[in-house]
């Protein structure tokens, strides 16, 4: 396998399980993670521009702790969903 479809596999993979579609009525595709670090590789080894950002989390009125999310751009969004691999339906889209 080629390494750079193996990681885009990866990607929509986290993405299927961490990821959204949506926010603030807009399409904007991201993924979200409690570990910066992680984020950050994802950052670099694709090359994305865009900043992560963070926020606190809560569950039941109360903080549970900061979690991380990170845009991801049209371009790399649609070679994930160009892959031919079965992922969630509701979150498919093309730009």
């Amino acid at each position: 396998f080629d390494s750079r479809l193996l990681t885009l596999a990866f990607l929509l993979g986290f993405y299927d399980g961490d990821g959204s579609i949506f926010s603030k009525n807009r399409i904007r595709p991201r993924i979200t993670s409690i570990s910066r670090n992680f984020l950050e590789d994802i950052k670099k080894y694709f090359n994305i521009s865009y900043c992560i950002s963070g926020y606190e989390y809560e569950r039941e009125d109360r903080s549970i702790g900061n979690a991380f999310k990170l845009k991801i751009p049209n371009n790399l969004f649609n070679q994930m969903m160009d892959l031919d691999i079965k992922s969630l339906g509701r979150k498919r889209y093309y730009f």
